[in-house]
């Protein structure tokens, strides 16, 4: 079997919308692991996001998305498989899933979905800050026109 050839059979995710419990994925290698770990380099590859695969769409209240960043909790950290050396920053997957309810279970952070995530705050901080210079333009106008009207009298 060649590296086209390798497949990977997963459990199809459940139709049911509520989150469930994790468990251990089931995976079926068929190939070669050499071939399966040199096709397969999860830091590089894309996420597949076609509009055409996905379904049951729902807009996001890119404030609220905001407001949970910042409650999030943020830390450096090691896996207990790594030395103590090697550090990432990021939430926890419990927290995470408990904040924003995506992704199919609370021990993992989709990428897809971190992504997600930041882009909604993004548009949260974007939206606050055109309401702040709004806001502030108008009491600019305000004060001068208060200068104005105290110069006259």
């Amino acid at each position: 079997m060649n590296s086209q050839q390798t497949q990977l059979a997963v459990q199809p995710k459940s139709q049911d919308d509520s989150r469930k419990a994790y468990t251990t994925p089931q995976l079926t290698v068929m190939g070669f692991v050499k071939e399966l770990t040199q096709t397969v380099s999860l830091g590089s590859q894309p996420v597949v996001s076609d509009r055409n695969l996905k379904e049951c769409f729902r807009s996001v209240d890119a404030q609220q998305i905001l407001e949970q960043v910042v409650g999030l909790a943020i830390s450096t950290w090691n896996y207990k498989s790594e030395a103590r050396s090697i550090r990432h920053l990021g939430p926890m997957a419990q927290d995470f899933a408990a904040a924003f309810n995506v992704g199919e279970d609370d021990r993992h952070i989709h990428m897809v979905d971190a992504s997600g995530v930041a882009l909604a705050a993004i548009q949260g901080l974007y939206d606050l800050l055109q309401r702040q210079e709004k806001r502030i333009g108008e009491l600019e106008a305000q004060l001068e026109a208060s200068r104005a009207e105290s110069c006259v009298a």
